[in-house]
């Protein structure tokens, strides 16, 4: 999430009594029958109640550092899934197709039938439809399309003191990621906007 947009969603969360703790880790879990307490990296002891574990959110990819196979902090796969190196295919979390990263399941499904397809040498390709998100809590609101975290370009509006923060992203002079947050009537400009691949709108200025 951009750096703006976490900010306000922190806010919001210390507004509704949910304590965030960043820069640190669990470095042990405490308990027999269930979780009763977690020990953080900087020595912090807490009291739990059960524990939920996020895991996943970025692919380690530490064992493709000796090979020829094509990653940056993700694998670069073709539209039928090959990577740079033959007969080795990827999908899923871990992969960007046609510089797209789409960690939905149902992104994730398609793109491993058509791995599969592939490495039947069944011509298939796979087509980048990345789903918008959505999260809505109440007061709080957050639309994300498309990549807003890399680009060349893009436009953004801050208005922190309603809370309120509106993102554009552009790749090569188009859209290539749209986010909302807290402006749910601009959802379908967004949309249409990440959708139609517009053009960046102070292109020669």
């Amino acid at each position: 999430m951009d750096p703006a947009a976490a900010h306000l969603l922190h806010q919001y969360l210390k507004k509704e009594k949910i304590h965030v703790m960043l820069h640190t880790q669990i470095s042990n879990l405490y308990g027999i029958s269930r979780a009763e307490g977690a020990e953080l990296t900087n020595k912090k002891y807490i009291n739990t109640d059960f524990i939920v574990y996020a895991i996943g959110i970025q692919a380690d990819l530490d064992f493709l550092k000796n090979t020829d196979i094509k990653h940056d902090q993700l694998i670069h796969v073709d539209q039928a899934m090959r990577t740079s190196t033959a007969h080795i295919y990827a999908c899923g979390d871990a992969v960007r197709c046609d510089g797209v990263h789409a960690s939905l399941w149902k992104n994730a499904e398609q793109q491993g039938a058509i791995a599969a397809m592939s490495i039947c040498n069944k011509q298939h390709e796979y087509e980048n439809a990345v789903q918008p998100l959505l999260f809505q809590h109440d007061q709080f609101s957050c639309f994300m399309a498309g990549n807003i975290r890399q680009s060349d370009q893009y436009v953004e509006c801050l208005d922190e003191e309603n809370s309120k923060f509106e993102k554009y992203t552009y790749q090569n002079g188009l859209c290539s990621g749209a986010l909302l947050i807290n402006r749910k009537e601009q959802i379908p400009y967004a949309w249409n906007t990440y959708q139609s691949k517009a053009a960046y709108p102070f292109a020669g200025k």
